[in-house]
C-alpha cells in the first residue's frame, strides 16, 4: 500500500496515481512500513511512512530566490551561472526541481540576449558620441 502525499489516503501500490485526488508517482509517494490498516494521526504519521527515495531532495524557496536574483543582477556572468545551474537541476528526480531548472534556463537565455542587445546598442551609441565629441573639438580649434 502507498499513501498519497497530497490527500493522505491509502491506495494500491500497483496504481500509477492516487485514485482519490489524481496525484501521480512522479511527485513522490510514500510506502507504509507495516502493511496494517491502522489509522494515521498527526503524531504517528511520521513513524508509519518512509520516503520511497531516500535521496529525494527538493530545492528550497530561499535558494530559488537567491539563484533568480544572481541571474538577474549580475550581467553576463549571472546568466552563465544560471545556465549551468539550470542544466544541473533539469537532471534531478524531483518534478519541482526539474521545473525550476527549466525556468532558470529560460530566464538566463532571455536575460543573456537582452544583455547582448544592450551591449551592442551601447557600443554603437558610445562610438557615435565619441565621434560627435571629436568633431565638436575639431570645430572649436
Amino acid at each position: 500500500m502507498k499513501i498519497c502525499t497530497r490527500c493522505g489516503k491509502q491506495y494500491n501500490e500497483e496504481l500509477a496515481s492516487c485514485p482519490h485526488c489524481g496525484l501521480g508517482d512522479q511527485l513522490g509517494t510514500y510506502r507504509i512500513k507495516n502493511e496494517t490498516k491502522s489509522t494515521f494521526t498527526s503524531s504517528n504519521i511520521k513513524e508509519k511512512i518512509v520516503p520511497k527515495n531516500q535521496d529525494f531532495t527538493t530545492v528550497s524557496n530561499q535558494w530559488k530566490v537567491f539563484c533568480t536574483c544572481i541571474i538577474c543582477l549580475i550581467p553576463f556572468v549571472g546568466q552563465i551561472i544560471g545556465l549551468m545551474t539550470g542544466v544541473y537541476y533539469i537532471k534531478q528526480r524531483d518534478c519541482d526541481t526539474r521545473q525550476f531548472g527549466k525556468s532558470i534556463i529560460v530566464l538566463s537565455l532571455v536575460l543573456l540576449l537582452v544583455t547582448i542587445c544592450f551591449a551592442i546598442i551601447f557600443g554603437i551609441v558610445y562610438n557615435q558620441v565619441l565621434d560627435d565629441i571629436q568633431y565638436f573639438y575639431q570645430q572649436i580649434q
